[in-house]
């Protein structure tokens, strides 16, 4: 979706879904279509909790992600 920069005032692309929302989904469908595999390898930009809770919740999975120094573990 287009959409204008407040202070360039230039067209921007705005995606519908974000990128979290679009890890979800990927994960989701293979698990849907049969792949096998325990763990899911993703970079820290994926490291959010609700992903986290996706993997291992929704898809009975393992995940291995980096976590910052300045986030809090439970």
């Amino acid at each position: 979706f287009p959409s204008h920069d407040t202070k360039t005032g230039k067209q921007k692309d705005k995606s519908s879904k974000t990128k979290n929302e679009m890890f979800r989904e990927m994960v989701g469908r293979c698990v849907a279509n049969g792949i096998m595999f325990g763990y899911v390898l993703a970079d820290s930009w994926y490291n959010g909790a609700d992903n986290m809770n996706f993997i291992v919740k929704e898809c009975k999975r393992h995940f291995i992600m980096e976590i910052p120094e300045n986030r809090l573990v439970a």
